[in-house]
């Protein structure tokens, strides 16, 4: 990916397949990618905002290493 994907239709049939890939691999061996997000921030914008999203997000970054931003 040449820049950041702002929707899935701006990914490419093989970025998709790719990410679809590293999805499987963060579910079935979160312990290898854990530190992954350390130092990173996550921003999310929603056009209609869930607490849940936002849990399930803030969750999946803190999980990581990561923060919100």
């Amino acid at each position: 990916m040449t820049k950041p994907p702002v929707s899935l239709c701006d990914l490419t049939l093989c970025e998709s397949h790719a990410l679809l890939d590293l999805t499987c691999q963060v579910k079935n061996q979160p312990r290898h990618f854990r530190r992954r997000q350390a130092g990173k921030a996550l921003a999310l914008v929603f056009p209609l905002p869930s607490p849940f999203s936002r849990v399930i997000f803030e969750l999946g970054m803190r999980q990581m290493g990561g923060s919100r931003g």
